[in-house]
């Protein structure tokens, strides 16, 4: 009984590091929040803008912003036009719709992602978080108690930091 249990410790120890060593990835923990609708939005903010709500939605190849969020990072330079994209709807609708590229989104205050592709639709109301930007961000995990995304490959955003003048008490 004594070596099968020593056996499974070993293999459970070698199968973490192994786990560790192979992923080479921090991974981060950003909370999510359920409306009690049976969904989860994650906060986020594009490039300088308020932060905003994104519903988590593994069921959408692309993440999505609305109209007026574009016009705002389109006047701030963070915005660029990619190409348009057909698609077909969850309800079997065919839709083109146009695809940006976003220079930051920041999802919690511990990750950045660059680059990231959004899909403007006419009548969108909702900012979707797809998994274009996940898949930047693999191996991911979605958990349910407690609402939480666990990420890999997150850069922290970037603090504003304010260098310190040398001080002339400190001169000789």
């Amino acid at each position: 009984m004594g070596v099968r249990l020593l056996k499974y410790w070993v293999w459970l120890g070698l199968a973490c590091f192994s786990l560790h060593v192979h992923s080479g990835e921090i991974l981060s923990s950003v909370a999510l929040h359920n409306p009690g609708t049976g969904t989860y939005y994650i906060e986020g903010q594009f490039g300088h803008l308020q932060p905003i709500k994104l519903l988590v939605d593994t069921g959408s190849s692309f993440s999505t912003i609305d109209k007026k969020t574009l016009t705002a990072l389109k006047a701030s330079g963070d915005a660029t036009f990619i190409r348009n994209q057909s698609g077909i709807l969850a309800d079997g609708t065919k839709i083109e719709v146009p695809l940006y590229r976003i220079k930051k989104l920041a999802l919690g205050d511990i990750c950045m992602v660059e680059d990231v592709e959004v899909a403007v639709f006419p009548n969108g109301r909702r900012h979707i978080l797809g998994l274009n930007v996940l898949a930047k961000l693999t191996p991911f995990s979605f958990s349910l108690e407690p609402p939480r995304l666990t990420l890999a490959g997150c850069t922290p955003p970037s603090m504003n930091i304010v260098k310190k003048e040398p001080s002339l008490a400190s001169t000789p």
